[in-house]
């Protein structure tokens, strides 16, 4: 069950991030107008403040788990943020007052309880990019801050297939409109619950992500997965007073490097992603056979930088991700990169019909069994890894992100010319 628990708050993260970056065709139904009237007033929003209350509701083989977790949230544009945990034994604190940027970390589980200041970034969307809050955060995660980070009507209908208003209901005593949106960019049919005010802004999330993660490995038969993010004592463009923004270390909290502060415990206990922990360390050998015939071996890369990533012809995210790889693979693959896509769990059958069908010519290999995955400890699909002449790990990437293709170009631009990567 503890397994479970660590890889189902992981799937929390990974659905954040491609829930907030996949733009998918115009959703059906009128009420998806609502939506769009929330993303308008979102994208002029100056300053924003509440209260935001997060749950993660767990359960697999007869056992439950349920986390929660309260905030205070403020923003105020260009670079001013505080999520400061109010309640909650493991999280996140992050607060840049424009000038510093702290992010605090607590996990008694782990002996953890440690901050690190740096310079200020210069946006909203940069301080979410370069901190914990870009993957999620202990015990829970905010969806709601996807909205700061992209255009607002990405994050609320992007990737929908539908959205149908269920009624309206009193959401801490403000009557909101309940919106159903059905998202199928996964494969499956996810439902998020969208409650929206008269005044347009967002009160409440609820996202059922069970039949998300039964497509992940090592999840239990019948494992259900509920999200929930409650908004409370809203108010935008007002003025927030300065001392919301000023970092006061907890008692016992200890000022560490950015390095010191990532988790790294008992399996099981840490809500960072395990691949994350390969980063800097030599890539593993291994050969695979390719849906083409012919066998990758990743020790005959040495001297060239390697592009691999994992993948499942079922993950949306992957599908979304495949056209901007190939784009990228039609550039590169003649000034020295390799590229390998390492297909999971599926028959070559399978595999090769959806390389016909969509008219791919990236390389692709077989790692039926899961063998190679397992070794790069991959959880979620996709996950990209980027590795330098050296055979070293350099970047790792889960989940669709933003940009990709500018910023995996900027990366292979300077591995291919033997500079470091920017943090």
């Amino acid at each position: 069950m503890k397994k479970f628990m660590s890889l189902a708050v992981f799937s929390v993260v990974v659905a954040m991030i491609f829930f907030a970056n996949i733009l998918a065709e115009e959703p059906s139904g009128r009420d998806v107008e609502i939506l769009k009237r929330a993303a308008s007033v979102y994208s002029g929003i100056k300053s924003y403040r509440d209260e935001t209350t997060v749950k993660v509701l767990m359960s697999a083989q007869g056992m439950e788990q349920n986390i929660e977790n309260k905030y205070d949230l403020a923003i105020e544009q260009p670079n001013k943020l505080a999520m400061i945990m109010r309640k909650g034994v493991t999280g996140v604190t992050v607060v840049c007052d424009g000038q510093k940027l702290v992010t605090y970390l607590l996990n008694p589980r782990m002996n953890m309880n440690k901050y690190v200041e740096e310079q200020a970034k210069p946006t909203i969307k940069d301080i979410i990019m370069n901190t914990m809050l870009k993957g999620g955060i202990m015990g829970g995660g905010l969806i709601f801050l996807s909205i700061f980070r992209d255009d607002p009507a990405k994050t609320m209908f992007g990737n929908a297939s539908r959205v149908d208003l269920a009624g309206e209901e009193k959401i801490d005593n403000v009557t909101t409109k309940h919106l159903c949106v059905y998202d199928c960019s996964a494969g499956v049919t996810m439902l998020v619950n969208i409650w929206v005010g008269a005044d347009s802004l967002i009160r409440k999330f609820n996202i059922d992500m069970s039949a998300l993660i039964a497509k992940q490995p090592g999840v239990p038969d019948g494992a259900k997965l509920v999200f929930e993010e409650l908004h409370s004592k809203v108010t935008v463009n007002r003025p927030i007073s300065p001392d919301i923004f000023v970092f006061t270390p907890p008692a016992g909290a200890e000022k560490a490097t950015s390095s010191s502060t990532e988790p790294a415990g008992e399996e099981g206990t840490s809500q960072e992603p395990k691949t994350y922990s390969l980063i800097g360390k030599p890539a593993g050998s291994f050969k695979i056979e390719n849906v083409n015939g012919t066998t990758f071996n990743m020790s005959d890369c040495k001297g060239r930088v390697v592009v691999m990533d994992f993948w499942a012809t079922w993950c949306g995210p992957c599908k979304h991700e495949m056209p901007i790889i190939q784009k990228i693979y039609n550039e590169y693959n003649t000034r020295g990169v390799v590229f390998i896509m390492v297909n999971a769990h599926e028959a070559k059958e399978k595999v090769e019909k959806f390389i016909k069908d969509a008219n791919y010519s990236i390389p692709v290999g077989l790692d039926a069994d899961g063998v190679v995955g397992q070794a790069y400890l991959v959880e979620a699909y996709p996950t990209l890894f980027l590795i330098d002449k050296n055979g070293v790990i350099q970047r790792v990437h889960i989940g669709l992100i933003p940009d990709l293709e500018e910023r995996l170009k900027e990366d292979m631009d300077a591995l291919l010319a033997d500079k470091r990567l920017k943090p």
